[in-house]
């Protein structure tokens, strides 16, 4: 069993001088990034498939060690909505495929979905099925829905007949770690996606400068804590995948070091 932990996307101008060294810029944050963490959930692929030149970067500027986790583009979950998406999805994962094994996996974010768009979760799911067949053996897939309802037993067994693992994310209107701690039906495969992002909206009401903690997370932390440790105990080989997005509580790394009980100190690349 493997237990990463990494941040939702690493290019944040704010970071420099509190996570990221003074004067770096922004060709020099990955590889910055990988010298303290192990795992990172590339955003940008969600708005665009990279240039290969781009994912060959990425591959040569971090450790041998190092994983990436991919979202899947908004051309595929949010504006074709899973139909003809055959040629963009082989594109992404072809193009990405020069990642090697430092491709963890990949990750379908579907938006919430109204009834105009599926009728019921059963045409969500059958559509998902279908899209889930086109990714190539061996590629990881974790998927994310916004849509409280489709969260059901058989929505589970679905993403596990395709090793699938669902991303048990932290936000107001999905579950929370206790309620997935109860909850019926397979929570993983041979890995688990689990992702604090927080309430975008609420915190931008705050600041959008993601410099530092804004929000004390403690009690939340310990149950998603639980939860990892729950999953590592259950499933001794499973690969644990944990991502904090700056909007869960202000500064992404800090949350990490919360959640790892880490000091400020023991998670930082400035000097």
């Amino acid at each position: 069993m493997t237990s990463r932990f990494g941040t939702c996307g690493w290019s944040y101008p704010d970071w420099v001088g509190c996570f990221y060294a003074d004067g770096s810029v922004a060709r020099d944050w990955l590889p910055q990034y990988a010298s303290s963490l192990d795992l990172v959930e590339a955003d940008t692929t969600f708005y665009r498939v990279p240039p290969p030149a781009l994912v060959k970067r990425w591959f040569e500027c971090t450790p041998a060690d190092f994983r990436f986790t991919l979202k899947v583009p908004q051309e595929v979950t949010h504006e074709r909505k899973l139909v003809g998406i055959a040629s963009p999805l082989a594109h992404f994962l072809d193009v990405t495929s020069a990642l090697a094994e430092k491709r963890a996996a990949v990750l379908f974010q579907f938006p919430y979905f109204n009834r105009k768009v599926f009728a019921s979760a059963g045409e969500f799911y059958d559509r998902l099925d279908a899209t889930l067949k086109l990714v190539p053996g061996g590629v990881r897939c974790a998927v994310e829905i916004r849509n409280r309802t489709y969260l059901t037993v058989e929505y589970l067994k679905l993403l596990a007949s395709h090793a699938a693992a669902p991303a048990l994310t932290s936000q107001p209107w999905m579950p929370d770690a206790r309620d997935y701690l109860s909850m019926a039906g397979p929570l993983w495969s041979d890995f688990a996606y689990v992702r604090l992002l927080g309430d975008r909206h609420g915190i931008e009401e705050m600041t959008t400068r993601w410099d530092r903690t804004i929000i004390d997370r403690s009690s939340d932390i310990a149950s998603w804590t639980e939860l990892v440790g729950r999953i590592s105990a259950s499933t001794p080989d499973v690969d644990v995948y944990v991502l904090a997005n700056n909007h869960y509580a202000g500064h992404a790394p800090d949350t990490l070091r919360q959640l790892q009980g880490m000091p400020p100190e023991r998670l930082a690349v400035i000097a």
